[in-house]
């Protein structure tokens, strides 16, 4: 039986104040599992998540090595053990690289990269102590394949690929499973309302995709049903698959059509 269909699971969620962090809490809460839903805003997690018994909110900062270390100690102090951990927060950015804001670049890899790296760490300690457990790190179709005019930010998210997918295969010794969710576009706050270097808002880019994008709910349960299945990709929906083959079979032609789609924002 995975982590999430344990209805006794003890979960962590970290960007849980909005978007798929805030509907991966929801679900998971639904499924009767107990929650520690953490945010850099502790604010917007009261206002969106009603307190319960089962719901632990915490304000962190997933920059914070040494706070992604206490998260888990109190969790345990607190619930006995960590069943599973998703580390979801993350930001945005994007324009050409030449004009991008080397503060910018930091952040990116500081929160998508370090941040991943850091909760995982922490998580993974204490799942080795267990001998039990599993990891879900979100990521991004921008980790599977080239986004030009988003460099930093596809860098970030492959590198998460990297370390989930090489982090599995040493944790099956320890009874622990590891997973990175790729999705693609999902309607959420930080892409409505991020802008690029250029001042070309992601907004509009999400209105933009033919079919639109992913509600957050529907993202959170692709997301549970893909760490029920232990996938080691969890690549959603049907159009990301898709690209997700493409760039495994005909790596040299997706980035042809890459290239000839994605142009400079204007």
């Amino acid at each position: 039986m995975s982590a999430t269909q344990d209805a006794a699971a003890v979960a962590l969620v970290t960007g849980a104040a909005s978007g798929l962090g805030a509907a991966l809490t929801d679900l998971l809460l639904r499924r009767g599992a107990r929650v520690l839903a953490l945010d850099l805003r502790a604010a917007a997690l009261d206002a969106r998540h009603a307190d319960r018994p089962q719901l632990w909110k915490r304000a962190h900062d997933v920059r914070d090595r040494s706070d992604a270390q206490r998260v888990v100690h109190e969790l345990v102090s607190r619930w006995g053990r960590l069943d599973l951990a998703i580390h979801n927060a993350g930001v945005v950015g994007g324009g050409a690289l030449e004009a991008f804001d080397p503060t910018d670049s930091d952040r990116i890899l500081d929160v998508n990269l370090r941040g991943v790296l850091h909760g995982t760490e922490a998580a993974y300690a204490q799942m080795v102590r267990q001998r039990a457990g599993q990891i879900v790190n979100v990521a991004s179709m921008a980790g599977l394949h080239p986004v030009p005019y988003s460099s930093v930010y596809a860098a970030s998210k492959h590198a998460v690929v990297g370390l989930s997918l090489s982090l599995r295969e040493e944790a099956r010794a320890h009874g622990v499973r590891v997973s990175v969710a790729c999705p693609g576009l999902i309607a959420t706050e930080i892409f409505a309302s991020a802008r690029d270097a250029a001042g070309y808002g992601y907004g509009e880019r999400v209105a933009s995709v033919p079919g639109g994008a992913l509600t957050p709910a529907a993202a959170a349960a692709a997301v549970l049903h893909g760490s029920e299945r232990d996938d080691a990709l969890i690549v959603f929906p049907r159009s990301s698959r898709a690209l997700a083959l493409g760039a495994r079979v005909a790596p040299g032609l997706l980035r042809w059509a890459v290239g000839r789609t994605m142009k400079p924002p204007a």
